[in-house]
C-alpha cells in the first residue's frame, strides 16, 4: 500500500480508503439502506487493515445507524485503532440543533470505541445548510473539539455548485476536504477547479464516488472501452485492465489527492482496489492515457443516463418507489440496450412490490435530499416512459 498525507496535518493515511456505506449487510450485498451485517463486516475491516488500508470513512446515519458501530467492532477485535485513521461526520439533520452536537459527538465515539475521532466532517454540505451550520455556531464547535484534542482535523463533505465550494473554503482554516471526484465528473460540483482551489489553499482532498456509486467498475459500452483498446494491453489503464483499476489510477494520478475512497462490500473487491492503489504513483499517466479517459468520459456523457450513484439519500421513498433500484436499471439498459434484463427487473421485480416510478406521488422529498441535485421526478417519469412496456410501439 501506498501512503499519503492528509493535506498539512501530518496524519499519513492509505491511498485507498474504505468507505463505509456499502459494507455488508443482514440482508446480504452491500445496501446502504439495510443495516450492517457486523461480523461479516468486522472481517471486511480486519482483512482491510491487514492488507494497509488506513483510513476508514464513516457517518452518523450510515446503514440505518449501524456503521460506525460496526466499524468500531471491526477495529477493536482487529486491535487496529492506533495504527488508522477514523473519518465521521456530524450529521446534516443536527446542524440547527447545537444541543445537540456534543450529545452526537459523543455517541459517535461510542459507538466507534474511541475517545477520539482523526478526521471529523461536517457532513453534506450545500449552501443551505452551510447558511444553517454556521449561523448556529458550528464552526466554533468543530474549533473548539480540535481545540481540546477530541478531533485531531476538521474537514467537510460537499455536494453543491463551484461557487459554494470555494466560498465554504475561505471561510475557515479546514484542513481537508471530501468531494466527488472522478474521471466524469470533472465538470460536477467542485471537480477539477474545485480540486485545484482546495489544494492550492492547502486543504487535503478525499475523493468519494471515486467508481461513480459502482458504475466505472462495471464491464464498458463498446464505444467506452474502445477509448481504451486504442492504449493496447501493455498501458497500465489500456485494454487489459478492469474497469475499476482505471478509475481509481485516475483519481490516485492527482498529487493533491491525500486518499481514494471506494464502498468496498466483498473480500475480491478490497484486494482488486489495494493491487490498483498499492501500483499507482502520483502523475504517472501519460498524456496518450489521459487523452483515453477524456474521450470515455465523452462517451459515457453521450449516452445521457441519469447522475445517479446509489447513495439512498433519497430513500425511503413515501409512496414506496424504489428511486435508487429504478435508476440503477436505466442507467443499465441506456448503457448496455438489454431490454430483456430490463423488462424482468423493472416490469417484474420492481412492479411485484409496487416500486415502480409510476408509485410516484410527486411530492418532491427525494430531491430535497438528493446530494446530486437531481430532478429526480422527472428522471423517474423518463425512466417509466422509456422501461414501462405499455407505453413501448407494438
Amino acid at each position: 500500500m501506498l501512503y499519503r498525507e492528509l493535506g498539512k496535518t501530518g496524519i499519513r493515511v492509505s491511498a485507498l480508503g474504505l468507505g463505509c456505506m456499502r459494507l455488508p449487510t443482514v440482508g446480504g450485498g452491500a445496501d446502504r439502506s439495510l443495516p450492517v451485517d457486523e461480523p461479516a463486516a468486522a472481517r471486511l475491516i480486519a482483512e482491510a487493515v491487514d492488507l494497509g488500508v488506513t483510513y476508514f470513512d464513516t457517518a452518523y446515519p450510515y446503514h440505518q445507524g449501524t456503521s460506525e458501530a460496526a466499524l468500531g467492532r471491526g477495529l477493536a477485535e482487529a486491535h487496529a485503532r492506533d495504527r488508522v485513521c477514523i473519518a465521521t461526520k456530524i450529521s446534516r439533520n443536527v446542524f440547527s440543533r447545537p444541543e445537540a452536537w456534543e450529545g452526537t459527538f459523543a455517541a459517535q465515539c461510542a459507538r466507534l470505541r474511541t475517545d477520539y475521532i482523526d478526521a471529523y466532517l461536517a457532513h453534506s454540505m450545500t449552501k443551505t445548510r452551510w447558511e444553517t451550520f454556521t449561523a448556529h455556531g458550528g464552526l466554533e464547535f468543530l474549533a473548539g473539539l480540535k481545540a481540546s484534542g477530541r478531533v485531531r482535523a476538521v474537514g467537510f463533505s460537499f455536494h453543491d455548485n463551484l461557487e459554494t465550494f470555494k466560498a465554504i473554503v475561505d471561510a475557515f482554516p479546514w484542513d481537508f476536504c471530501q468531494i466527488q471526484y472522478n474521471y466524469v465528473d470533472t465538470s460536477f460540483q467542485a471537480g477539477d477547479e474545485g480540486y485545484a482551489y482546495a489544494v492550492a489553499a492547502g486543504l487535503g482532498v478525499v475523493s468519494m464516488e471515486t467508481l461513480k456509486g459502482g458504475s466505472l467498475a462495471r464491464p464498458q459500452p463498446a464505444d467506452v472501452e474502445a477509448a481504451w483498446a486504442e492504449l493496447g494491453p501493455e498501458s497500465p489503464v489500456g485494454s487489459a485492465t478492469p474497469p475499476a483499476e482505471r478509475a481509481l489510477r485516475w483519481v490516485l494520478d492527482k498529487p493533491g489527492v491525500s486518499c481514494a475512497l471506494s464502498g468496498m462490500g466483498t473480500s475480491a473487491e478490497l484486494h482488486a482496489n489495494v493491487g490498483a492503489a498499492s501500483a499507482h504513483q502520483p502523475q504517472s499517466l501519460t498524456g496518450r492515457e489521459l487523452a483515453a479517459y477524456a474521450a470515455a468520459a465523452e462517451r459515457f456523457a453521450a449516452r445521457n443516463t441519469v447522475g445517479c450513484t446509489g447513495c439512498s439519500y433519497c430513500m425511503p421513498c413515501p409512496a414506496g418507489v424504489n428511486i435508487p433500484a429504478i435508476f440503477q436499471i436505466y442507467n443499465q439498459y441506456r448503457l448496455f440496450g438489454d431490454r430483456s434484463w430490463a423488462d424482468v427487473m423493472y416490469n417484474m421485480s420492481l412492479a411485484s412490490n409496487n416500486e415502480r416510478a409510476d408509485a410516484c406521488r410527486d411530492c418532491g422529498a427525494c430531491e430535497q435530499a438528493c446530494p446530486q441535485n437531481l430532478p429526480i421526478r422527472e428522471c423517474l417519469r423518463e425512466a417509466h416512459a422509456t422501461m414501462d412496456p405499455l407505453g413501448q410501439p407494438a
